[in-house]
């Protein structure tokens, strides 16, 4: 009788132990950064600055693989090659047609939330250091971040035409109809 009884009680606390919090297992973590420490020395700036640059190693993207500078000359003799970029020349492509295309469009994107990322944090990158060469660094920094964006809208609007202009980062690509934004056209098309 006294082992059923301490079945019971065993149970009965077990039960009562698996509806009570247990505070004691949250973690901090060490290993990440987060933007309210990040930007405090020109290690952390250039950090950023190669994280700016990461979607370039992507492989629809382009960069070294040559993807995207094939999507963007495909109605010139370099593009009208054969295969998967046979329909370019005719500019017969759609955003389904091969995996290029919207790898292009969000790896764009990607690039250009990185650049605001340093851009919109230009008082933090300027108050590192105060002498000439920190404020030279900085000025730098924030001027190829500006570059970089600016290469990657110039990209988008030679490509798609209107594509919404984004100047302040955002932690991750929001819906866009809950977003609003502006169209940059480019007027000489």
């Amino acid at each position: 009788m006294n082992t059923i009884k301490l079945i019971r009680y065993c149970l009965l606390l077990l039960i009562a132990a698996s509806f009570t919090e247990c505070n004691k297992l949250e973690e901090k973590v060490y290993s990440q950064t987060t933007e309210g420490v990040f930007f405090a020395s020109q290690k952390d700036v250039t950090a950023a600055l190669a994280g700016m640059y990461r979607v370039l190693q992507a492989g629809g993207y382009g960069g070294y693989n040559q993807g995207a500078t094939m999507i963007l000359n495909g109605t010139s003799d370099e593009g009208g090659g054969a295969g998967q970029w046979g329909d370019y020349p005719n500019l017969k492509f759609t955003a389904s047609s091969t995996l290029e295309i919207p790898e292009f469009f969000s790896g764009s994107y990607k690039a250009i939330a990185g650049a605001n990322l340093i851009i919109d944090n230009q008082a933090k990158i300027e108050a590192i250091d105060k002498s000439t060469t920190g404020q030279v660094f900085a000025k730098a920094a924030i001027g190829e971040a500006k570059f970089w964006r600016a290469v990657n809208y110039f990209n988008l609007v030679r490509m798609f035409g209107g594509v919404p202009l984004r100047i302040t980062h955002w932690p991750a690509p929001p819906p866009s109809s809950l977003v609003p934004f502006k169209i940059i056209v480019a007027p000489w098309l």
